[in-house]
């Protein structure tokens, strides 16, 4: 059973990845029909949105469950305390804390069966 746990979250981060990538095109600088132009908006991570670029502001991220986020964090490379791409929570430089508990993850990674 705990194998079947495992392998279910493995191919739940997959789907995230996937869902992530597959949208967008990656072309040189100067081909023509390329995607990226020097004007190009930075986007959401995890709904493409051109209206926000930060997980804090992602209503799709938001609905999702904290066990969910974390998944979704995990497999994307996402840092639990600043929600941005790059590093982890043990080395951020951010001052931020979780406005429940304290402790250094971001409020929207909190969950109290993790704090206890």
């Amino acid at each position: 059973q705990e194998f079947n746990d495992w392998l279910q979250d493995k191919a739940e981060a997959i789907g995230f990845i996937a869902e992530i990538d597959s949208p967008h095109e990656h072309k040189v600088l100067g081909e023509k029909n390329s995607k990226y132009t020097p004007s190009s908006r930075a986007r959401c991570i995890s709904c493409d949105s051109t209206e926000h670029t930060n997980l804090e502001s992602c209503n799709k991220f938001k609905k999702l469950s904290v066990e969910s986020r974390y998944k979704y964090a995990t497999a994307n490379r996402i840092c639990f305390l600043c929600l941005k791409r790059g590093h982890q929570s043990i080395v951020c430089r951010s001052p931020i804390t979780c406005k429940v508990c304290k402790r250094r993850h971001h409020e929207l990674m909190h969950s109290r069966l993790r704090s206890e």
